[in-house]
């Protein structure tokens, strides 16, 4: 299912469609579900990174029916999961997956400021 959503993510990006991004957010959010309902916390953080990204890149993807607002809340949300993986991953020693958490943080923050500066 994470496959499945990154698949999905990338299509969405190529072809800048909201149900794209919509579907790849379901994806990721119904796998996440899943990996904590089986109680798999590494699975979990996975899944953590991989939401924190989607919400990352939907917002950023500027489409025009997703207002000001709902980007913000996406930046918030993926900022909080990013922020909550990372001691997992600095801990672990796991290299990729705290570069890929750190970048989602740089730039879910990055756009994050951006919105909030402009009109």
């Amino acid at each position: 299912m994470a496959n499945l959503g990154d698949d999905t993510l990338l299509l969405a990006e190529l072809n800048r469609e909201e149900a794209g991004f919509q579907k790849a957010l379901k994806l990721h959010r119904d796998a996440y579900a899943i990996t904590e309902k089986l109680n798999l916390p590494d699975a979990t953080a996975y899944m953590d990174l991989k939401l924190a990204r989607t919400l990352q890149h939907y917002a950023k993807a500027e489409l025009p029916s997703v207002t000001k607002n709902e980007r913000i809340a996406m930046l918030e949300e993926a900022i909080n999961l990013a922020e909550g993986v990372k001691p997992l991953f600095e801990q672990t020693g796991t290299a990729l997956y705290l570069r890929m958490t750190n970048g989602v943080l740089g730039e879910a923050n990055g756009q994050l400021i951006s919105l909030r500066q402009s009109n």
